[in-house]
């Protein structure tokens, strides 16, 4: 998995459809956002690999303890809203 703090771009350009993304989340936002907070972090993260093959959006394995399960069901419905390409 990867962090929020990563270049997506970058790293699309480098690795994307070679091997199998995972992550890109802002858990900052997770944690202490709304969730249109992070309905949106989906959103911008989708955009930059929706043309991706191999890519899966999640937290990159950092939900921190406390996180409102509200915005881990943002997660699912944006994924849902903005995850077909």
């Amino acid at each position: 998995g990867f962090s929020y703090l990563t270049n997506k771009n970058l790293l699309k350009e480098i690795m994307g459809g070679k091997v199998l993304l995972i992550g890109g989340i802002d858990t900052v936002k997770l944690h202490g956002g709304k969730p249109e907070d992070v309905r949106e972090d989906v959103r911008k993260t989708l955009e930059v690999f929706k043309d991706c093959p191999g890519y899966i959006i999640m937290d990159g394995h950092n939900v921190a303890p406390g996180t409102p399960v509200e915005n881990l069901n943002a997660i699912t419905d944006a994924a849902e809203e903005f995850g077909r390409f």
